[in-house]
């Protein structure tokens, strides 16, 4: 999994509540998996063109992965 196209990675990152994602194409939604490669559905999710701002404050602690629809990236994330 590459984090090569994003402008900015996940941050901040370890998360409590919620991180912003920059990339270099537009984001259409955001997808979150954890480790088991199951879909988890964020709390919120706000995207502007190639930036979003996602609450995942209800997840449980632990390591998930974030992908954006539209441009194929993926990114890693902490939660605390």
């Amino acid at each position: 999994m590459s984090q090569s196209n994003f402008v900015q990675p996940p941050y901040p990152n370890p998360v409590v509540d919620e991180f912003t994602i920059e990339t270099s194409a537009d984001i259409n939604a955001i997808m979150i998996y954890n480790l088991s490669g199951t879909m988890i559905q964020p709390d919120g999710c706000v995207i502007d063109g190639s930036k979003a701002v996602v609450n995942v404050g209800s997840l449980p602690t632990g390591i998930y992965f974030v992908k954006m629809q539209g441009n194929n990236n993926v990114g890693k994330f902490i939660k605390k």
